[in-house]
């Protein structure tokens, strides 16, 4: 499954009434969020996305008790009650359109982004994909858990993605990734920093390393951290991260990755964009290794036809040995024999 990344202020949502976008330092995806004008009066919706694939999903905020409403393509808006987020329930393989809208005298919305399931041939060659820490495509190796070091409340901020991260405290942590693409982004959370003190992780993208920092005001416990960013040609990478510098209780945790798609869709990679490289999802195999598996396979082959050689050589050899020494003796024998013929004399 692949899951496409939609910043609330991409030139394809389009706003049907007047709307602030905002440019933040933190605790939205990509520093933004969208919010409806006080004055304004959408009746026809606040905002609406066109999208190719199976399923969508609003990443926003409304102070509670607000209500909201949803349709999907030419369907009657359906009422919600909640937080603002909305998860559609299965679709159609196709193109959709999904229509937003806040009703009059509501708490003002703030909207961060969308997220859309792809489909088995939505067009992803270029696009944003997110994978969330639990992923399996990556692969963890210390004391890392899933348990927040401290409560977490996100208020009117965008929550963290999916509601999980994957936390440490320990120098020596890491994990790794592979991607097929362009680009490639990883976002946290760091908890307990307020005492001052910083976290540091070494970024080792295709044997190049380089070691980062928290951001500068990066905010205690609140999401969206942008830790490390990379351009890349398009094609197979892998991405290793280690935590060099942190000392508890400060915690890192890392809430989601996302990189720039090279490749058309779920399809040509069979079936899975979690782990956008050759090997399929939750496969960790380096790509040099099938090739190492080839040429140990030939030097054993090798190595057996010329120990079979040696062998034929050995007993070929040691065949006209004995058969020299049976004809030596043979000779000897006979000569032996003649010598010790009775000697006549007339």
């Amino acid at each position: 499954m692949a899951t496409l990344l939609i910043d609330d202020q991409d030139n394809q949502v389009k706003y049907l009434c007047p709307t602030l976008n905002q440019a933040v330092a933190g605790s939205y995806y990509n520093n933004t969020w969208s919010t409806v004008r006080a004055e304004s009066s959408c009746i026809d919706g606040w905002f609406q996305y066109t999208f190719h694939g199976a399923g969508i999903q609003v990443a926003a905020s409304i102070p509670k008790p607000s209500t909201y409403s949803v349709k999907i393509d030419n369907e009657e808006f359906v009422s919600q009650s909640g937080d603002g987020s909305y998860d559609s329930p299965a679709l159609s393989d196709g193109e959709h359109t999904l229509t937003y809208s806040v009703g009059s005298g509501t708490a003002l919305p703030a909207f961060d982004y969308l997220t859309v399931t792809a489909g088995t041939n939505t067009p992803l060659d270029g696009k944003t994909l997110v994978i969330d820490d639990t992923d399996g495509s990556i692969s963890y190796a210390g004391s890392w858990t899933t348990d927040a070091p401290v409560p977490l409340n996100f208020d009117y901020s965008t929550s963290l993605y999916k509601s999980t991260a994957h936390w440490s405290s320990r120098v020596g942590d890491s994990f790794h990734f592979q991607f097929r693409g362009s680009s490639i982004s990883v976002l946290g959370i760091a908890a307990n920093i307020s005492g001052g003190g910083n976290i540091t992780a070494t970024y080792t993208l295709d044997g190049v390393s380089n070691t980062h920092g928290l951001p500068t005001a990066t905010l205690d416990s609140l999401p969206m951290v942008h830790l490390f960013h990379a351009d890349v040609q398009p094609g197979e990478h892998t991405l290793i991260v280690n935590i060099t510098s942190i000392q508890a209780p400060r915690s890192l945790g890392i809430d989601l990755i996302t990189y720039n798609a090279s490749f058309p869709n779920i399809a040509s990679v069979g079936g899975t964009a979690s782990v956008a490289a050759t090997s399929g999802a939750g496969s960790k195999t380096p790509s040099w290794g099938p090739k190492v598996g080839i040429a140990i396979g030939v030097v054993a082959g090798v190595s057996l036809v010329l120990a079979i050689l040696i062998i034929f050589w050995q007993r070929n050899r040691l065949r006209k040995d004995v058969e020299g020494k049976t004809l030596e003796v043979t000779l000897n024998d006979s000569k032996h024999k003649r010598d010790s013929k009775p000697y006549l004399e007339f």
